[in-house]
Order: C-alpha cells, then structure tokens, then sequence
C-alpha cells in the first residue's frame, strides 16, 4: 500500500476530527506516519503530537505534512 492510500485510511479512522501525519524519506522509499492530533478542536484544526513529529524524524527526513 502507497503512503497516499495509508494517509485516506488514517483519515476516515480520525472522523470526524482531523487526521495529521507526517511524510518522510527512510531509506530512500517515502513513508507515511500517522500522528495524534492534540489540538484543543480537533474537529476543526491540527496540531501534531511533538513526540510523533520526533518519532518520524528520527528515521527519516521530513518532506511533508499530511492533514
């Protein structure tokens, strides 16, 4: 499964607040990491989880922001 199919399931299991992820380079492949969403409105904004954005960056270099 593609990063773009892995960031349309994690949104539909998010609903209805809004899902956030990070998309990263590992190893030469892009990866997608879904994050938790700790926004006060999660319904309405996104604010990602710092430890999540650690977690990707730590494997990886961050190229994009998924929400």
């Amino acid at each position: 499964m593609n990063w773009q199919q892995q960031a349309i399931d994690h949104a539909e299991q998010e609903k209805p607040n809004e899902a956030c992820g990070i998309l990263a380079i590992v190893d030469g492949l892009e990866k997608y990491f879904p994050c938790r969403n700790i926004a006060n409105e999660p319904t309405h904004m996104f604010v990602i989880h710092p430890d999540d954005w650690v977690a990707a960056e730590d494997q990886g270099t961050v190229v994009g922001v998924f929400h």
